[in-house]
């Protein structure tokens, strides 16, 4: 679920600055990219392929299939036509982890952080139980001290007994006034809150919550959630993105249009207006897209924008969505394409860009906490009960006399002690308001863009897109499918066993001759060609 998804935002957001870490660190490449490597059964992938699985760019799929490819011997193959593509063993992450110390601590860390991130959420609802303990032990001392020290001084006027006090129960002063250097002692049965402290006491993770669907969650987790948040639901919107517009634009023929788009991206702004007689429409949210994957814009005859995306057409895979398993031929494809207003829906996204139901990839609220609203209810609560108490505190050791009621030591200690309790009960306060503050504008740009999303996923439907969509189809790609007829070129072998035209071979061969029986001569324009030939292949 969705809810549960969220739950697990912050320990993904962790996961993903450890990898970062990782890969700057031992140079590793994405776990994205080995994940999609070892889902494709014959191990065959090309650049384009891990891009669309990942949702990275094509330059980094690139670098890390390379990556991947020395680290664990994989080959490389060159089609006839020049296009490469990355084949590998079974069991990809395996191999790399036995010759990679940094993946193997990559994936010790990241095994070990959940159980650290626990402990610490569980250590923060902790503190603010013991931040509680210390200011109102230390009111309670400071107090009983005050009103012993009140007792005493009317005993002693009265001409009363001069050691125990009234009924305190506290050592007192002395008969020449000084303070009895025993102190008082600190065990003392004070505690403002009854049996608050049980009630909150820990119980099993989700012992609170409703057993129903979403994240269930102790109090003391729920603490650490109503000061610091479960993360942003969003973080990995840019991944999600790029790999439903890589979808997209290979059902559609590596061809679509700003309105096909738009509803999968982040568009700043609505849709200009059907009715409007400007023509100029801001498709700049579509750069990212065209950075990252290759793409280049084309003019039509109507003189509109398209975008062309020649490189995800590549694949080492045989398409799974097409569906001429009825018989029909590409161009039948293409008169039904025609006739559903260009948009060609296949496979598993066969409702991703369709007229009738347009996909919208929207984005998630922030939520303020995942934990129960009872839960965050009582942990503001304990938060201005421990503010009050800190800021009480501190007008009590303002108070010049307080080494004689409590003792110059434990006056030094709850002086010193003091700076940090006030910095933690005004932090604990602080951050969940400026996070909801933040919170709040961040969700009010969501709903907006949402909302922009909806209406260029509905302006699809205007006639005028629709003709665009059609006349985009002009620039359509036929998806090219490296399989092993087509390649010429693998580094799994020998150069003798390469597909070569007889005059490249030839040239190859009277090359290697020469070398073999090299007078000292120089070498001719003629044998530097075909040296760097060879250097290429």
């Amino acid at each position: 679920s969705s809810s549960s998804t969220r739950g697990l935002t912050v320990h993904s957001a962790a996961s993903d600055r450890i990898e970062k870490f990782a890969k700057r660190t031992f140079d590793l490449p994405r776990e994205s990219v080995i994940a999609a490597v070892d889902s494709k059964e014959n191990g065959r992938v090309t650049a384009s392929d891990v891009a669309r699985s990942a949702g990275i760019k094509l330059s980094d799929a690139t670098r890390d299939l390379n990556l991947l490819a020395s680290y664990t011997d994989g080959n490389l193959e060159v089609s006839k036509e020049g296009d490469i593509v990355y084949e590998f063993g079974p069991n990809v992450r395996t191999s790399l982890a036995s010759r990679s110390v940094g993946l193997r601590a990559r994936d010790a860390f990241q095994a070990v952080w959940p159980v650290l991130f626990y402990l610490t959420k569980i250590s923060f609802g902790v503190a603010i139980f013991v931040s509680l303990a210390v200011v109102y032990g230390a009111i309670g001392v400071i107090l009983s001290s005050s009103s012993s020290s009140s007792d005493d001084g009317r005993s002693s006027r009265r001409g009363g007994d001069r050691g125990f006090g009234g009924s305190s129960g506290f050592s007192s002063y002395t008969n020449g006034g000084y303070y009895d250097q025993r102190g008082p002692s600190v065990f003392i049965d004070f505690n403002p809150f009854g049996n608050i402290f049980n009630a909150f006491s820990y119980r099993p993770y989700g012992y609170y919550a409703p057993y129903g669907e979403g994240e269930r969650m102790g109090f003391l987790e729920s603490v650490f959630s109503y000061v610091f948040g479960d993360g942003d639901p969003n973080r990995r919107r840019k991944e999600e993105s790029l790999r439903a517009a890589a979808r997209l634009i290979r059902d559609n023929y590596g061809v679509v249009t700003a309105e096909q788009l738009a509803p999968l991206l982040s568009p700043e702004q609505p849709p200009p207006d059907g009715s409007s007689d400007s023509i100029y429409v801001d498709e700049s949210f579509v750069l990212d897209v065209l950075v990252a994957l290759n793409g280049a814009p084309e003019v039509t005859d109507r003189g509109e924008l398209v975008y062309v995306f020649p490189d995800l057409s590549i694949t080492a895979q045989v398409a799974e969505s097409y569906d001429n398993d009825d018989g029909g031929s590409e161009d039948g494809a293409f008169d039904e394409l025609l006739r559903i207003t260009g948009q060609q829906s296949r496979g598993e996204t066969s409702n991703l860009h369709s007229p009738s139901s347009p996909k919208i990839l929207p984005e998630e609220a922030i939520p303020f906490s995942l934990a129960s609203d009872t839960n965050k209810f009582l942990s503001g609560a304990l938060g201005v009960i421990n503010l009050v108490g800190a800021i009480y505190l501190g007008t009590l050791l303002r108070d010049p006399s307080l080494p004689y009621k409590v003792g110059p030591q434990l006056s030094l200690v709850m002086k010193d002690l003091f700076p940090y309790l006030l910095t933690y009960a005004l932090g604990y306060n602080a951050i969940p308001l400026i996070r909801s503050w933040i919170n709040t504008a961040r969700n009010k740009d969501i709903e907006a863009r949402n909302y922009f999303r909806t209406l260029w996923a509905e302006r699809q439907q205007d006639p005028n897109v629709k003709r665009k969509i059609l006349s985009a189809q002009q620039y359509r790609l036929k998806e090219k499918v490296i399989t092993k007829e087509k390649i010429g070129y693998s580094t799994s072998r020998d150069l003798d066993e390469q597909e070569f035209d007889d005059d490249e071979r030839r040239q190859f061969q009277a090359f290697d001759a020469k070398m073999d029986n090299n007078d000292g001569r120089s070498s001719t324009k003629e044998d530097v060609r075909i040296s760097r030939k060879k250097e290429q292949i």
